[in-house]
């Protein structure tokens, strides 16, 4: 909805998307940075991908900046006892268990970047 089928969409239309995308999930599940989520690894890759963007990059190397600081953003969350999510009753056992739900983010942003950056 946000990009639309009249134009091929410029980086900027796709950062705007991503960050949309990001802000529509914080809204309907209310997670944020450091709840063992997803968004542990989306929301540094939307900062990343803002920054290199308006740093100048281009789009497809700011996107693979943007997905190695995704990746590592997922491994970190083993560090972390979930907050939200189907990990929270697991607690203290999810201790040094990246998180799941990050690390698909990952994996699916890595995916992503060669069709979104042609």
């Amino acid at each position: 909805e946000r990009i639309g089928n009249e134009r091929v969409p410029e980086p900027g239309d796709l950062v705007d998307a991503r960050g949309a995308f990001s802000d529509d999930l914080i809204e309907l599940g209310g997670a944020a940075v450091a709840a063992k989520t997803l968004m542990d690894a989306l929301l540094p890759f939307r900062r990343t991908l803002t920054a290199e963007i308006s740093a100048g990059a281009s789009f497809p190397a700011a996107w693979r900046s943007a997905q190695a600081v995704a990746e590592k953003a997922a491994a970190q969350t083993a560090e972390l006892l979930p907050r939200k999510g189907r990990a929270r009753p697991l607690a203290e056992k999810s201790l040094g268990t990246p998180d799941a739900g990050a690390t698909s983010m990952a994996l699916v942003l890595g995916v992503l970047g060669p069709v979104s950056t042609r």
